[in-house]
């Protein structure tokens, strides 16, 4: 299995070579996994890195500690 991070670990992304599966955590439980703009950069990277990988077949995606996201973070929509 291979795995990285991005967003100051915010954003995580493993893949399980073997079983043909990427999954994507959104990691910021404090926050409710809501995201702000570096979040939402990671997220797409690693969707284009699984779209040019044709041996993953299924992508996960998740939320740490219960809850996928709140959705996008407002204190910086405004700034």
């Amino acid at each position: 299995m291979t795995s990285s991070s991005a967003a100051d670990g915010r954003v995580l992304f493993d893949v399980d070579p073997d079983r043909r599966i990427a999954t994507v955590t959104l990691n910021d439980p404090a926050r409710r996994n809501s995201y702000d703009a570096p979040m939402r950069d990671a997220l797409a990277r690693y969707l284009d890195d699984v779209a040019q990988d044709d041996d993953i077949t299924v992508v996960l995606l998740r939320g740490a500690d219960g809850v996928f996201s709140t959705g996008a973070d407002m204190n910086n929509a405004y700034g």
